[in-house]
């Protein structure tokens, strides 16, 4: 293993351990994550996947309904 790499994962934890050992609370952190990064992940990222997919297929040349069902299928359910 790597000490920098062990050194700098182990930094931010602590800090935030330290800095809540005071009488802090991860309530700004929950909020940052259910405002920002929950939608990015189930919103955001599955349309661009779906993208990256479609456009692999379109190079492919393989317009079959059969074979892009998956990804139609992906694709309706990031829209539902």
């Amino acid at each position: 293993f790597s000490f920098p790499a062990v050194a700098i994962s182990l930094t931010l934890p602590t800090i935030v351990a330290i800095a809540l050992a005071e009488g802090g609370d991860l309530t700004g952190a929950l909020h940052f994550n259910g405002a920002f990064i929950t939608p990015l992940l189930y919103g955001l990222l599955p349309v661009i996947l779906y993208q990256s997919v479609q456009k692999k297929e379109a190079t492919a040349d393989n317009f079959s309904i059969s074979s892009n069902l998956p990804q139609i299928l992906l694709g309706v359910g990031t829209m539902s």
